[in-house]
């Protein structure tokens, strides 16, 4: 600001900034290898760290399958809203939704446990649980977890393998979920990702996906990461037919592999 400087300090202020630059070239350097890693690892989900909350992708635990169901629970079956009640017949309501949802997330979770016998490989997106939010943890039903799961995503070869269609050239994701206070901060796009380097340790040439309509903000997300919608052919709509989904009329989405 109106000082003169020498030769040697502006000399001095060029060395520091080509340091600065070096050093952020550096990191920019090691998160790309980390993401390379990440997509070609063998057979488990190698750990891919984002920005929320210091989340990692990586297969389900058999004791976390309640906290699955939860997660697909809330996100594809909400809660109903109590409609205006006397309080004592409120909190009749209440307990008798919670008493109902506990079953549903009982049975949900029997149910995932048996797709991953069948094959089935479900992803979490999981956080330490000192970092993540207190209602996130409180809502998942366990005390003392080390870890609270985000979001989660199905990849399976079973709906590809049913006799009533003809498709047989990938692997079906389904039960793309994160919980609501994360939702838009890029964990769908991880998870994505993960179940893609699954796939792909698998051997599958593609992946097909079914999204409703008027999901714009998950049309948009799979769009991005190279989906297609596939339409025009009968193989297809019998395809979305034996998955008993005709009439939602959701689109069908394909992304090729290989």
């Amino acid at each position: 600001f109106g000082m003169k400087t020498s030769r040697a300090q502006r000399a001095a202020v060029v060395l520091l900034l080509l340091c600065l630059r070096s050093c952020a070239s550096a990191f920019d350097a090691s998160r790309t290898c980390s993401l390379w890693r990440h997509l070609t690892a063998r057979r488990s989900i190698a750990p891919a760290l984002c920005d929320v909350h210091h989340t990692t992708v990586r297969r389900v635990l058999d004791d976390e399958m309640e906290e699955v169901a939860t997660i697909q629970l809330d996100v594809f079956a909400p809660e109903r809203e109590p409609p205006p009640l006397l309080p004592i017949i409120a909190s009749i309501f209440q307990a008798n939704q919670a008493s109902a949802r506990q079953s549903m997330r009982k049975r949900l979770a029997s149910d995932l446990r048996v797709r991953v016998e069948k094959g089935s490989c479900i992803l979490v997106a999981a956080a330490p649980a000192e970092s993540a939010p207190a209602e996130i943890v409180s809502g998942q039903y366990e005390e003392g977890r080390e870890f609270a799961l985000l979001g989660t995503v199905d990849l399976s070869t079973q709906e590809m393998e049913l006799p009533t269609h003809s498709l047989c050239d990938g692997m079906y994701l389904s039960h793309m979920a994160v919980t609501e206070p994360f939702r838009g901060q890029g964990l769908g796009m991880l998870l994505l990702l993960a179940a893609e380097a699954e796939a792909s340790q698998e051997g599958a040439e593609g992946i097909y996906l079914h999204v409703e309509k008027e999901n714009a903000a998950a049309i948009s997300l799979y769009k991005r990461a190279g989906y297609a919608v596939q339409s025009g052919s009968s193989r297809y709509a019998t395809f979305t037919r034996a998955l008993n989904l005709a009439t939602r009329d959701p689109l069908l989405m394909y992304k090729r592999l290989v």
